[in-house]
C-alpha cells in the first residue's frame, strides 16, 4: 500500500511517497520513500546565504522501529536516505540518518 503524505506552509513545501517493502527485522517493518521538498528563504539576502531557494528530490528506506530510549522520548522510525538538491546557484548531493 501507498501513503502520500504532503504539506505546505509558506514558503516551504513537502511532498513524500511511502510504501511498504516487505521486508522484516525483529518483528519490524522497513518502508520506502520518496520525497521532494522546496524551501524559499524569503527573509534571507542572496549575498547572506549565497542562493534564496532550494529544491530537493530523494529516496530513503525507514525501519518502523517504535522504541524509547531511556523511557524519556520516543522515535517511531530510523533511516537512511539520500537527496539531491538543487536551486539558484546551488547543487549537491547528501547522505544522511533520519530519527522521527
Amino acid at each position: 500500500s501507498l501513503a502520500v503524505i504532503g504539506k505546505v506552509s509558506a514558503p516551504a513545501s513537502r511532498i513524500q511517497v511511502i510504501g511498504n517493502t516487505g521486508w522484516h527485522w525483529g518483528g519490524h517493518s522497513w518502508d520506502w520513500n520518496a520525497y521532494y521538498s522546496h524551501n524559499h528563504y524569503l527573509d534571507q539576502a542572496k549575498d547572506a546565504l549565497g542562493f534564496t531557494y532550494i529544491n530537493e528530490v530523494g529516496l530513503g528506506l525507514e525501519w518502523d522501529m517504535h522504541i524509547k530510549p531511556l523511557d524519556w522520548f520516543g522515535w517511531r522510525f530510523l533511516g537512511l536516505r539520500a537527496g539531491y538538491s538543487f536551486g539558484d546557484d546551488v547543487r549537491g548531493f547528501n547522505v544522511g540518518l533520519s530519527a522521527r
